[in-house]
């Protein structure tokens, strides 16, 4: 009873670190966050008003996407994620007529100190420009969700050569539609990773046979690795740990030795064939400007090494029974006269 209860013990150890960083993150976890009017309208019209004073460090631009339910969006992009704000539309509207103000009286001269709001200014005429004359023919008392829908668009062929791809507002909406299920992510997780520890120490809490071993941790690697290949924390090999919570660590953890083995056109074939079942739960954060890191681990490459494990555990179990023979071999020779 004593074993068992320490066995216990040690797996709650195991599992009380990864329990409590899901806690925390999905406390702190923020799909939107507040926003400014001030940089709204940097974003939709580069017009620089009194209250903004920059963007994002590091970040490379940015933009505003159409409203969605009464609410107002922008987005800044780094180098890794994109980082989603909302602001509402009655803020954004008593800074309309400054914004008015401001192209209007539009002048060449940078209106800031600052180099780098300098070139944003610089940069941001022909926006300027655009709303100027879209703003010159609407009705002061226009809706301001209409008003910015209207923009959104205008900007969006300025910038795209008269074109609007609808992906990228199909795939905004996507990602608003899974932080609304952020909680199911968080329960996903949480039951997987249990279960998930349990099966591989199951053998070891239960006194099982040796074969029981050998199954167990065989089947380890590609058990974890099934929700990524089902579509759960898709990008987490090319921008780093990201979609999920806890659960992108463990894979970017296993991958270290699992990602030794190079991925083969069989892992091709298999993870074409298996459907993204878990994608819609998959918490991405925007698209990246870049990927820096790449590690393929494919379905195959992930049975191949738990078929490694077994052969090592089994070529073990040989070893040691081997040279226990060897030993009880020895002590019952007799010794030599």
């Amino acid at each position: 009873m004593i074993r068992a209860r320490y066995k216990v013990a040690v797996v709650g150890v195991l599992l009380v670190p990864s329990v409590i960083a899901l806690v925390r993150r999905g406390l702190a976890y923020e799909s939107v966050a507040p926003g400014s009017s001030a940089e709204f309208w940097e974003y939709a019209c580069a017009v620089q008003l009194k209250a903004f004073h920059g963007h994002l460090k590091y970040s490379y631009w940015g933009g505003i996407y159409p409203p969605i339910e009464a609410r107002l969006f922008y987005y800044t992009q780094d180098h890794h994620r994109q980082f989603l704000y909302s602001v509402s539309p009655a803020e954004v509207a008593s800074d309309l007529p400054e914004v008015r103000a401001a192209l209007q009286l539009d002048v060449k001269k940078c209106p800031n100190s600052d180099p780098e709001l300098c070139e944003f200014y610089k940069d941001g005429a022909p926006t300027r420009l655009m709303c100027r004359n879209y703003l010159a023919r609407s009705a002061a008392s226009a809706p301001i969700v209409g008003v910015v829908s209207d923009i959104q668009k205008a900007r969006l062929r300025l910038h795209r050569f008269g074109q609007i791809d609808t992906r990228e507002e199909e795939a905004f909406r996507a990602r608003l539609a899974r932080a609304d299920r952020v909680w199911l992510s968080l329960v996903f997780e949480g039951v997987f990773i249990i279960g998930w520890v349990l099966f591989t120490a199951w053998p070891w809490l239960r006194g099982a046979r040796f074969g029981r071993f050998v199954l167990h941790f065989g089947l380890s690697p590609v058990l974890l690795f099934i929700p990524y290949f089902l579509g759960y924390a898709p990008m987490t090999f090319t921008f780093g740990p990201s979609g999920g919570f806890v659960y992108p660590s463990y894979l970017v953890l296993a991958s270290v030795p699992v990602g030794r083995i190079p991925c083969s056109r069989v892992d091709e074939v298999l993870w074409n064939m298996l459907p993204p079942l878990l994608a819609p739960l998959a918490q991405v954060p925007g698209a990246p400007a870049a990927a820096t890191t790449y590690r393929c681990v494919g379905p195959f490459a992930s049975l191949l090494f738990g078929a490694m494990i077994a052969v090592v555990l089994l070529a073990g179990r040989q070893l040691t029974r081997g040279f226990s023979g060897w030993r009880s071999r020895a002590t019952a020779e007799p010794p030599a006269r």
